[in-house]
């Protein structure tokens, strides 16, 4: 069963640039009243910015509110009337179909970057995998590198160390460094090989 409160009146008490404060008079669900002090903010937005070697980029800042300095994301405030929300123009609107695990069984024969994004994309949920002598193996993160002088097929791995696990694509090399063999632990691909031997010249198959 659904919970609600039936807004009967609001006040607004304060109005500044981020914030708006009202005093709202609901009805309760048993039929009495009670007034609630709502603290509307206009929005904003956080960037969770990483670089290849999977860091996050955090900035100093200072609050005002706090009399401190603060370790966080990179984020910003919108302040009132700073945008005009325009209606979506539905003749150019797409939809995406819903994410299922089949979608990340890796096409070897697509570029690197896109795989790599894929990797990205799917992570956590359902994630990015590959099959490596007939077992699941799970793609957690990954580098983009160039194609080597010499061509291989597509999805053969190309060498397996301390680097990753770099392996051919349709276009560029992609280089894994976090991956989960079916049954164990996600862990560093480096980690990986010290105990399984992954030869060059293996092929990385796909699941369909």
């Amino acid at each position: 069963m659904a919970h609600f409160e039936k807004r009967l009146s609001s006040e607004t008490k304060f109005e500044g640039r981020v914030i708006t404060v009202t005093l709202d008079r609901v009805e309760l669900e048993n039929g009495g009243t009670s007034t609630r002090e709502v603290v509307r903010h206009h929005g904003g937005a956080g960037v969770a910015a990483l670089n290849d070697e999977g860091e996050l980029y955090l900035v100093r800042q200072y609050r005002y509110a706090l009399d401190r300095e603060l370790i966080e994301i990179p984020a910003g405030k919108l302040e009132k009337g700073e945008i005009t929300p325009q209606p979506q123009d539905h003749e150019k609107a797409t939809y995406v179909k819903k994410i299922s695990k089949s979608m990340g069984d890796i096409d070897w024969t697509m570029d690197a970057v896109s795989i790599e994004r894929l990797v990205r994309g799917l992570n956590p949920w359902p994630s990015a995998f590959t099959r490596w002598n007939g077992r699941m193996l799970k793609i957690w993160e990954a580098k983009v590198l160039p194609d080597p002088a010499v061509k291989a097929p597509c999805g053969s791995v190309i060498s397996a160390g301390e680097e990753g696990l770099k392996i051919q694509t349709g276009n560029g090399v992609l280089c894994v460094t976090s991956l989960q063999l079916e049954g164990k632990k996600r862990m560093d691909t480096a980690a990986f090989l010290r105990g399984y031997q992954i030869e060059p010249g293996c092929i990385m198959e796909r699941s369909e």
